[in-house]
Order: C-alpha cells, then sequence, then structure tokens
C-alpha cells in the first residue's frame, strides 16, 4: 500500500513542477482606472479618447471573431463595442443560451487578448435592424409587458436575463478587475421614444445590484436639444450621427451644452442597411467621412464606427421597419440579410475603401504599428445542381404533424406568438362550407406574407403592404379547405409599432360576408433536426407556388474558403448549407447573393437545401461564385 502511494507521489511531481512553474509566471490583471473627468475620458490618470468600432458577435461565425478584431484594431481603433441581443439569448421564458455565436464571454477575452477595450451595450432594446429590436417574442403575448418602461410585466423578465447575463462579465470590468470592459449602455435612442425615468433607473439598477458598480453608465441619442433632458443623471449623454455630416456644428453643438461632458458619437453611421425591394445596394461616400474623421481626430473627439463591421442577419435574424402614423396602415420594409453596411470591413471581413481611408486619417494622429490588412481568398466552387426534391402537401395532415408542430387547434386564427413560435413559417387550415360559387375570402390584416391555398391549389399570394383585396372561392361539394402558409419577414426592430408586430394572422378571417371560425395550425422554425425528417425524392418536381425543398451537394478540395452563393432564377425562400441557415433570399433584390462563411464548409462532400416558395430555374442549380453581388 505505502509503495503505491509512494509511485503516485513520485508520477505526480511533473504535474506539481508544472502548476508551480505557471503560477510564478502567469501575470494577472490588476485593476485599471477607466472614468469621466469634466471634458475627458480618463484611463489610469490621463487623457484618453476612445477609437471604437462595432462588431456584432452574433452576426458572425466564433471562428472568425478573432480575425474581424484584429483588423478592428490594425485599422487603429482601440475598443469594440457590441449589442447584446435579448431575444436571441433568451428565445423563451427561463430558457437562456450563450453557447456558439452566442458566446459573448469569449468574444470579448478575444478583444482582451488582442489589447482592445469593450463598451457593452445589453438593453432590452437594441434595434440594430434586428428581429424585433432584441425584445424577445414571448414577451409580445402579455399586454402589460409595455415595451420600454418599468412596467413589471416587462422589467421583471429582463431582470431575470440580467440574473444569467451579469455574472458573466461582471469579472471582465476594467475598474477593479483590470477587465477590457469600460462602459456600459443602459437603453438606446430613448430620447426617441419615451419618457419613462423610472424605468431608466431600473435598468441602471439592473447592473448595480449585480455587481456591476464601477464602470460608467451611458445612453445614446441623436444630436438635438429635445433629448437634453432623457436620461437620468450620473448617466453619460452620447451622440448618433450620420459620418457624412459635417461634424463642426454637433461637435459645437454638444460641447456648449454639455462642457463638463466627454465628446463621444457612440454611433457613427459609416454605412447603411439595405431593405427588400430597394434599389440598388447603399453606398456611402468614403472620402467624405474620412475629412469628417480628420476632424473628430484633430479636435479629441470619441468616436465609435457603426458599423465596423457588420456581419451576416443569419436565419431569421433580420428585423423590419414601419412608417406610417396608423399601425394598421403603417409601410412596413424588411431588413435584407446581409449586414454589409456599405462599412469599414466587408460583409467577408475583407477592408473596403473606406477601412484604408480611415487608417490613414487615424495614423496621423496615433501611429499605428499593426500591418496592413489585406482581402482573404474566396473560392469560387460552381454550379450546384438540385437532385432531390421535397413538395409540402398542405392536405396531408400526418405529414405536416411530422415535419411541423401541430398546435392545438384555436376558434379564431392565432399569431406566432401565441403558440411560442419565434420566427419561421405558419400554416393555417380550415374548414369552408359549400356548395356556393364566389364567396369572397377576405384576410383582414396578415403579418407579413401569405400564400393562400383552396384544397391544396394555389391561389394567390398577399403581402401587408398590398392593397385590400378579397378572393372568390368555388367549393363544388358540402365543403372545402383553405390554407394559408404565412411567412413571418422579421419583426418590426424600432418604433411604437414594434410591440405590436406579433406575426401570422393577426385580423380576422371573412368568408361570404361573415367571421370564419375553428382553425387548425402548424409551426415550422425549421430547426437543425427538422432536415432528418424531410422525406426527399429523386424526383425533381417544380414549385409552382407550392413550398418545396431541393437539395444539392458539392465537394471541396483543400482547406475550404469563403465563397457566396448565387440565387440567380430562384424566386423567394431559405437557404441552408450543411444544415447552418444562411438566411432568406428574394428575387427583387437588392441582394443577389449570399455570404457563405468558410466555417460552415468542410474539406469533402457538402450539402445545399433551398426552399423555394414559388418558382425555380429550370435547371434547378445554384453557383458558389467569388464575388458578392449586392446591387
Amino acid at each position: 500500500k505505502r509503495k503505491e502511494t509512494t509511485m503516485k507521489y513520485h508520477a505526480s511531481l511533473p504535474f506539481i513542477a508544472l502548476f508551480l512553474c505557471l503560477v510564478a509566471t502567469v501575470k494577472f490583471a490588476e485593476a485599471g482606472s477607466f472614468k469621466i473627468n469634466g471634458p475627458n475620458f480618463e484611463l489610469d490618470g490621463k487623457p484618453f479618447v476612445i477609437r471604437s468600432g462595432s462588431i456584432h458577435y452574433f452576426r458572425v461565425r466564433p471562428e472568425q471573431w478573432e480575425d474581424r478584431l484584429t483588423k478592428l484594431k490594425s485599422m487603429g481603433l482601440n475598443t469594440v463595442q457590441t449589442y447584446v441581443p435579448w431575444n436571441t439569448h433568451n428565445p423563451q421564458p427561463n430558457v437562456y443560451d450563450f453557447t456558439g455565436m452566442l458566446d459573448i464571454l469569449q468574444f470579448i477575452k478575444i478583444a482582451q487578448r488582442l489589447g482592445l477595450f469593450v463598451i457593452v451595450r445589453a438593453t432590452p432594446y437594441i434595434c440594430a435592424e434586428y428581429e424585433g429590436g432584441g425584445i424577445p417574442p414571448w414577451i409580445q403575448k402579455d399586454p402589460e409587458a409595455e415595451f420600454r418602461s418599468s412596467a413589471p410585466n416587462f422589467m421583471n423578465p429582463f431582470r431575470k436575463f440580467m440574473d444569467v447575463f451579469v455574472p458573466k462579465i461582471r469579472m471582465l470590468q476594467y475598474n477593479r478587475y483590470g477587465g477590457p470592459i469600460i462602459l456600459l449602455q443602459l437603453e438606446n435612442e430613448y430620447g426617441y421614444y419615451g419618457d419613462d425615468k423610472i424605468y431608466q433607473v431600473q435598468l441602471r439598477d439592473a447592473y448595480l445590484e449585480r455587481g456591476m458598480k464601477d464602470t460608467p453608465f451611458f445612453e445614446s441619442n441623436g444630436a438635438a436639444s429635445f433629448w437634453v433632458n432623457s436620461v437620468i443623471p450620473g448617466v453619460l449623454r452620447t451622440m448618433n450621427v450620420d459620418a457624412g455630416t459635417d461634424p463642426k456644428g454637433y461637435v459645437s453643438w454638444y460641447r456648449s451644452t454639455f462642457p463638463n461632458t466627454p465628446t463621444f458619437v457612440t454611433e457613427w453611421w459609416d454605412g447603411w442597411f439595405d431593405k427588400w425591394g430597394q434599389e440598388g445596394h447603399n453606398v456611402r461616400n468614403g472620402t467624405l467621412m474620412a475629412m469628417n474623421l480628420d476632424y473628430l481626430m484633430a479636435n479629441n473627439v470619441s468616436v465609435n464606427l457603426y458599423m465596423f463591421h457588420g456581419g451576416t442577419n443569419y436565419g431569421f435574424t433580420s428585423g423590419g421597419g414601419a412608417d406610417g402614423p396608423v399601425e394598421a396602415q403603417a409601410v412596413y420594409s424588411a431588413i435584407v440579410t446581409s449586414y454589409d453596411y456599405n462599412c469599414a470591413l466587408n460583409e467577408s471581413g475583407d477592408p473596403s475603401d473606406k477601412w484604408y481611408k480611415f487608417r490613414s486619417v487615424i495614423n496621423k494622429y496615433y501611429p499605428i504599428k499593426e500591418k496592413s490588412a489585406v482581402p482573404s481568398p474566396k473560392g469560387n466552387y460552381g454550379t450546384v445542381t438540385m437532385t432531390e426534391s421535397f413538395q409540402f402537401n398542405w392536405n396531408d395532415d400526418n405529414q405536416l404533424s411530422v415535419l411541423g408542430n401541430r398546435n392545438a387547434d384555436t376558434v379564431g386564427p392565432r399569431p406566432m406568438e401565441h403558440f411560442n413560435q419565434n420566427d419561421g413559417f405558419i400554416l393555417y387550415k380550415s374548414k369552408i362550407q359549400g356548395p356556393r360559387n364566389g364567396a369572397k375570402l377576405d384576410i383582414r390584416e396578415v403579418h407579413d406574407r401569405v400564400q393562400i391555398f383552396q384544397g391544396g391549389n394555389y391561389l394567390d399570394t398577399f403581402y401587408r403592404n398590398d392593397k385590400p383585396k378579397t378572393w372568390s372561392l368555388n367549393v363544388a361539394s358540402s365543403s372545402s379547405e383553405i390554407q394559408l402558409f404565412v411567412e413571418n419577414m422579421g419583426r418590426i426592430n424600432g418604433g411604437e409599432w414594434a410591440q405590436f408586430d406579433q406575426k401570422g394572422l393577426i385580423g380576422r378571417v371573412f368568408y361570404d360576408s361573415r367571421i370564419h371560425f375553428h382553425w387548425s395550425s402548424w409551426s415550422f422554425d425549421f430547426s437543425p433536426s427538422f432536415f432528418n425528417k424531410i422525406p426527399f425524392t429523386s424526383t425533381i418536381k417544380s414549385a409552382n407556388n407550392t413550398p418545396t425543398f431541393y437539395r444539392g451537394s458539392f465537394n471541396i478540395n483543400g482547406i475550404p474558403l469563403d465563397t457566396f452563393l448565387s440565387f440567380e432564377g430562384w424566386n423567394k425562400g431559405v437557404i441552408w448549407i450543411n444544415g447552418f441557415n444562411l438566411g432568406r433570399y428574394w428575387k427583387v433584390g437588392p441582394q443577389l447573393t449570399l455570404y457563405v462563411p468558410y466555417p460552415i464548409l468542410k474539406t469533402g462532400l457538402n450539402h445545399v437545401t433551398v426552399l423555394e416558395l414559388h418558382e425555380n430555374p429550370k435547371k434547378f442549380q445554384v453557383k458558389l461564385v467569388s464575388v458578392p453581388n449586392l446591387g
């Protein structure tokens, strides 16, 4: 026994020695000092100008975070700023996800290792052209959960989220712990939205009560006088402005209005987002912006480029907008899949002309040691032909129940949120009585786009922006069935209508001038497990306005590279590669290719899956090309 113990002891000696060596050589972070001192930020007692850029970790594959952050630093920036999407981290009550693309802790640690500071914007509302502005859809079910207010039914779920989130980042504060986090945002552009000061106090306390007591708070609004009194005491006021705007005006206004406060442009919009159906990709003048950045640098104005790198609205994460004084009449617009933003670093992580121009300006004032960035190689993998297909049969309830989630029947149609569905599509079915010729079907309100079928036969498509219309139905026998396949194209991400943008059938459905009751429904969120259930066959069917899945494959020899999927000839739908949801496509543009990041590809065989809602090209093909087409 003693001999055995002695042998174990000697065997462990090398590991003990290694441990002691590591303890002796590892330098633990020491607490720093970042504070607001009159008109200056101060870092460890010295004036500090924040040169920041926005990267949203949840729009970039984790394998690419270090590349994007390295290019941020090599442009001359010293800080990265990111939003935290409450809805994606907290998709259902008491369900939290901080893994994979949502591993913010790892993102911050990479930034720290590269010597970057971090600004965290963990607020209930982020806008960001993101699904619902970051507010969880399940909150919408509660009429007492007044959005962005001190209503207990809104704030209590957010407090629960903060119970989970704050402990992950508490010890990454620069003050006290020596971590990279130097600023925290309480709310986003609240001066445009509401006047609930109690709400803002509660947001501040949500941090303080969970140990975030050492980092300054801020709120951002436009450069206008109307929001001057919209921020609670002790919270830094910052500005959001267009990078093409002459900075002399807003810098002068801010410094005369707040002479004892650091001038910080929290969002300096160096590009803009795109909407489906607009004419061309938004492109903004980089030369003018570089001139304006020169003024900011020369005058010690802290600035954050929104965006430095936009990334991609993978899956169903893109948001929507609505313009109009009455919700039912508001013109809806859906954000495209790409969040390229025409900013410094493009969607695939390559420096744009703005990157080089901005770097040149920054280098005048803050010499840059890092090497300049260069574009990464791209893959041109050619044509992929679809070899299998599967078409939905709306008349087969058993098949639908295997592929989707059969919801409890309801008397009136209910939106997705009623069934705890966040995104994707929802199918409604209901019997209508006959025989009857020319009876009118009237769908009063749909969010966002519905394909209408009778007995499995396609009738029409209706988009929420279309003028109201009715459809004449002929029912030859005693009954028939109407089938309504509704697509959620992205919840409104800002303004007063965001709270009311539930998805699916929102209003009543009338048949023969009477309210029609009794509905069945199926939810389709197309989660990864869904693809194992699709009964593909080698028979290639044309879509003909009935949602149809297609699958094809391609090979990669060597190390996979970023590429772009061209959907020329296809109409509207969603595309996956190796089970990863690249996002939505639509022939109306302006975006005509989808970005394919290399981490989802593999050496050897890869699979492409297309859900086409309307019509397919004759050759049933997509192409993987080396150059994007954003319009």
